[in-house]
């Protein structure tokens, strides 16, 4: 089980940088179309709720891999596992959130292909993960 939680805030940690990312490049854009200020929000709600994720499953990592603490705490880090994954689902949603808006700001065709691809891509992330989310 602890493996599950490295990895798990790994992906996390790794997502929220980019989102990170992306709201700094989005924030640097300047105020040249309504669309940046939407898609700077959603990339930063997107990193927050990633950040959340990796923290709480880095500490479950930690409390998993020593006997001591695991006896103590097993109950805590079950009842976050179904929070922790729906925030994880709702990050990558809030990304592809800001991946969909940000075409908007080039144009429209860029807008309405960047949209489509942000929403297969959804739909194929929740098929991919749907076998691993915990909800309780």
């Amino acid at each position: 089980m602890p493996e599950f939680f490295r990895e798990f805030a790994f992906i996390s940690a790794l997502l929220g940088g980019f989102s990170l990312v992306l709201f700094g490049t989005l924030l640097d854009t300047g105020r040249s179309h309504r669309t940046v200020g939407p898609a700077a929000a959603l990339a930063l709600a997107s990193s927050s709720c990633l950040l959340i994720v990796t923290l709480g499953n880095t500490f479950a990592a930690a409390v998993e891999s020593d006997p001591v603490m695991r006896a103590r705490l097993t109950g805590a880090i079950k009842g976050q596992l179904g929070p922790l994954s729906m925030l994880f689902l709702l990050g990558i949603l809030l990304l592809l959130g800001s991946f969909g808006a940000a075409g908007w700001i080039r144009s429209r065709q860029l807008g309405r292909a960047t949209s489509a691809i942000a929403l297969v891509t959804l739909v194929g992330v929740i098929w991919v993960l749907a076998p691993f989310i915990t909800v309780q």
